[in-house]
């Protein structure tokens, strides 16, 4: 199981997540958990939510996260996703790429009239 979580402290927000291990069929982690792992580059100082969800990009390896963030500036919110390479042990993971903006608007929505 991953948590993931977004922080907002005065200032800068930082997100992190964490990872328990062999999950039993009531939902307690059996083996313990990771340290929280902070996400590098987060670059927000005020989101409106976030995500993560895990993917295999390559077969037999470890999967990453494909981690999504809404940063809420005063103006247009934008929404930004980047691939995380999943690290338990340290305490900064690394973004693969950086941090895409995603190339849709949020507002104002381009729905055509009457519709919702």
């Amino acid at each position: 199981m991953v948590v993931f979580a977004i922080d907002n402290p005065p200032g800068e927000n930082n997100a992190r997540y964490r990872v328990g291990w062999n999950i039993d069929d009531q939902g307690a982690v059996r083996n313990g958990w990771s340290p929280w792992v902070g996400i590098d580059g987060w670059g927000s100082w005020e989101d409106a939510g976030g995500g993560i969800a895990l993917a295999m990009f390559v077969a037999g390896r470890r999967p990453r996260a494909v981690v999504l963030h809404v940063d809420n500036p005063p103006q247009r919110n934008n929404g930004l996703n980047a691939v995380v390479e999943l690290v338990l042990d340290i305490d900064q993971a690394q973004t693969l790429g950086g941090w895409r903006l995603l190339p849709w608007p949020s507002w104002p929505c381009c729905f055509p009239t009457g519709a919702s």
